[in-house]
């Protein structure tokens, strides 16, 4: 018995792509046929996951790009090049992020079920971000001349959101769906040396900003200050910050790809701005978080972050130097029961393997 042939479409930022790519690895190792639809980034990691590459005409590969999920335009594209995609591979199913809309678009349309992997954020929730997608479908079924798709359809044949039960609720919650390429030596040395020199980490992530301060020019001035503990050192994702990084603290590691998995089991803290990416991985890891959300869904996450007990949350305005580093002081002193409990529930969850299983029953 054969498994099922699915084509692996999500936008390609890593915290929609990641998740993607670790259902596709669970499908494969269940014997399905398992092709990624796009030809840039991760296109050289995957064949040794078992997931096959379908390269994208010339100009479709930035349709997927994150920061064009509601353009009419690279929806457009995004069905041009499922259409071609499912033509030459004949999937079972479409296995795709939220806000890719042209796979919704592509699925509907030719009459193949869509998985959607979701968020930890309650992306449908009644408010403006669920009006903001909705008005986003309605614009691109307009575009293309079809039909206007019913708001529901945001979630797919199947909706596998981020997270475990007690934390959020949802009919298949998938924990935080687990996938990244291996981490760099630079990271792996850093470590090391850090662990070597007796230093605390600070792990740091600010995703898009929302034209709010931001975190990082705060703890810069914290550093510069000398309101954070001597001993501690920082390690800074930069891949989504839209804030120029300046120069970097004495012996910080600053770099846009940082794997989080080698990272958070050795950091004292995370100070992010809040993604579901970040927050599930830090909530898997044990790991105290301080969240700053500037907007989005970094608000919705920063307020789970607070009721779970496992971190704090501070307004981007109110983050002056002895602010935050009062904070970091408050959150090293949190009860960590409420954290190991929830780094145990998360270990249960094998999100790729029930993704796999959901998926195969569409």
């Amino acid at each position: 018995m054969r498994g099922v042939r699915a084509l692996l479409c999500p936008l390609r930022s890593p915290g929609f792509a990641f998740p993607v790519v670790a259902i596709g690895r669970a499908l494969a190792a269940r014997r399905g046929q398992v092709t990624w639809a796009g030809d840039g980034g991760l296109a050289g990691l995957l064949p040794a996951e078992g997931i096959a590459v379908r390269g994208l005409r010339a100009g479709r590969e930035v349709a997927f790009a994150t920061a064009h999920w509601h353009a009419p335009g690279a929806i457009a594209d995004q069905v041009a090049a499922l259409d071609a995609a499912i033509d030459d591979e004949a999937p079972d199913v479409l296995v795709t992020s939220a806000l890719a809309l042209g796979p919704l678009l592509v699925g509907r349309r030719r009459g193949l079920p869509v998985a959607v992997v979701g968020t930890l954020s309650d992306l449908f929730a009644p408010g403006p971000r669920a009006d903001q997608l909705a008005a986003a479908l309605t614009r691109a079924c307009e575009h293309l001349g079809v039909a206007t798709l019913p708001t529901r359809a945001l979630r797919g044949d199947l909706y596998l959101r981020r997270g475990v039960p007690g934390l959020v609720e949802d009919e298949h919650l998938i924990g935080d769906c687990r996938w990244a390429p291996p981490p760099s030596p630079v990271l792996l040395d850093w470590l090391a040396a850090r662990a070597e020199a007796g230093h605390r980490v600070l792990a740091v992530h600010q995703a898009r900003s929302f034209g709010s301060p931001g975190l990082w020019p705060a703890l810069l001035a914290a550093v510069t200050d000398g309101l954070l503990p001597a001993d501690m050192r920082l390690a800074a994702c930069t891949l989504r910050m839209d804030q120029p990084t300046r120069t970097a603290p004495a012996e910080a590691l600053v770099s846009p790809h940082l794997s989080f998995d080698a990272l958070l089991p050795a950091a004292t803290a995370l100070l992010c701005s809040g993604t579901s990416a970040v927050v599930s991985s830090a909530l898997r890891h044990g790991c105290p978080l301080l969240v700053v959300p500037g907007g989005g869904e970094q608000f919705d996450l920063a307020e789970l972050v607070v009721a779970a007990g496992v971190g704090l949350s501070l307004p981007a305005t109110d983050l002056a130097g002895p602010a935050l580093a009062g904070a970091l002081g408050e959150l090293m002193a949190m009860d960590p029961a409420p954290r190991r409990d929830l780094a145990t529930r998360f270990a249960a969850v094998d999100g790729p393997e029930r993704a796999a299983r959901w998926i195969e029953a569409l």
